[in-house]
């Protein structure tokens, strides 16, 4: 079967019901190729932060895996649900023999950017877990309701997420031993504006991707 280089944007905006037709599009041209492309290189272009989109693209975008045919729908449709972003560019560009792909991201910020707060905080799969004493220690830490979203790096909240636990479990080995289990240090983090500028922020310990099964 004889693979031409094949290069094809992907422009979303929010609210735009078009896209979907371009992701299917790109869905057919995987699903007719013997075996489908890994992904060689993943980039953000931004003038911005660049971590929230990494967050929310390595749980489906990973390089030196094969694309999954609803990688890129899944990666967009979870980025546009923040209210972050008011436009996202993914450009995909398979190489000549059709066994790898680029994925170029440019995505654009909402004007209010600077002005984000997270307003809430909630948790997500901490089964076994004192929310209450979490929260109260993630506070003392900094991770509030009304801190700027950019207090923080995003690594940053798991690497204070893990201390926290780590010290109101410190004498109890079993959940010493579940804290690790976990990988508590790198959860899953999702945000949504909720109205204006204010955010919710959810720490997750599901692995599962909300719109794909792992």
């Amino acid at each position: 079967m004889e693979l031409r280089t094949v290069w094809i944007l992907i422009h979303i905006e929010v609210g735009d019901m078009n896209s979907a037709l371009t992701i299917l599009l790109f869905a057919v041209l995987i699903s007719q190729l013997p075996t489908a492309p890994k992904i060689r290189r993943l980039s953000v272009t931004s003038n911005y932060s660049t971590e929230v989109i990494f967050r929310y693209a390595s749980p489906v975008l990973i390089e030196n895996e094969p694309l999954k045919t609803d990688a890129v729908e899944c990666f967009v449709s979870r980025l546009k649900a923040t209210g972050l972003f008011t436009d996202v560019r993914v450009t995909l560009s398979p190489t000549e023999d059709g066994k790898w792909v680029d994925i170029d991201v440019v995505p654009t910020w909402d004007k209010r950017r600077k002005s984000f707060v997270i307003s809430e905080v909630d948790f997500d799969g901490f089964v076994g877990f004192d929310l209450v004493k979490l929260s109260e220690a993630l506070e003392q830490r900094g991770v509030r309701p009304g801190v700027s979203l950019w207090e923080f790096a995003l690594w940053e909240i798991g690497n204070k997420l893990d201390e926290a636990a780590s010290t109101i479990y410190a004498s109890d080995d079993p959940m010493m031993k579940r804290i690790a289990d976990v990988d508590m240090p790198h959860p899953r983090l999702y945000l949504q504006v909720i109205d204006s500028v204010n955010l919710r922020l959810t720490i997750s310990l599901n692995r599962q991707y909300p719109c794909r099964s792992q």
